[in-house]
């Protein structure tokens, strides 16, 4: 597993201690790591690509991903597909109350031309107030195979969920699966 905050990577340490299996954690950014060659599979969930700040920065972690798998290798992505949040895209917020008493405001803004969005955290716990904003590059089906392809895929194949249905109008989530 590799991640840049040494927090991640200690929960999964303990995780995978409590579940009796051996893993390898690195810190690193997914930006700049790459190991030629060595997986047969890579995988990045919870719309972890589109939290870089542009499509370059996606396009870098796609070729390095490509890059760190043996011939033959897969790489699975995961993520909202703009599709599917178009579709369910509301603009009210949410809010909701914490285990501990914190009150949780979340609302989400997209840009006009529909690549990115602007989600903004609000945490009221008693008299403290912080607040968090962080934006997310946002995918078609079509533009993340592209994407995928140009770093170096061979073939990409999309699915509506990690179970592999059809993505089409009753998708859930964006699921691409790429082949070295």
């Amino acid at each position: 597993g590799v991640d840049r905050t040494e927090l991640y990577l200690s929960q999964a340490r303990e995780a995978a201690e409590r579940e009796g299996v051996q893993v390898e954690l690195v810190l690193d950014d997914m930006r700049t790591f790459v190991r030629e060659g060595a997986f047969d599979l890579a995988i990045c969930m919870f719309n972890s690509l589109g939290y870089c700040d542009s499509y370059e920065e996606d396009l870098g972690v796609l070729r390095n991903m490509r890059r760190s798998l043996r011939p033959g290798g897969k790489c699975l992505i995961e993520a909202v597909g703009r599709e599917i949040f178009a579709m369910k895209f509301r603009r009210i917020g949410a809010a909701v109350e914490l285990p501990d008493g914190t009150l949780s405001v979340q609302s989400v803004r997209i840009h006009a031309d529909w690549t990115r969005l602007t989600n903004r955290w609000t945490l009221v716990k008693e008299a403290s107030v912080r607040r968090f904003e962080f934006h997310h590059n946002l995918y078609s089906g079509s533009a993340l195979r592209g994407a995928m392809l140009e770093a170096g895929f061979a073939e990409v194949d999309l699915f509506g969920s990690l179970e592999g249905i059809p993505y089409d109008d009753l998708a859930m989530q964006l699921v691409a699966l790429g082949y070295a």
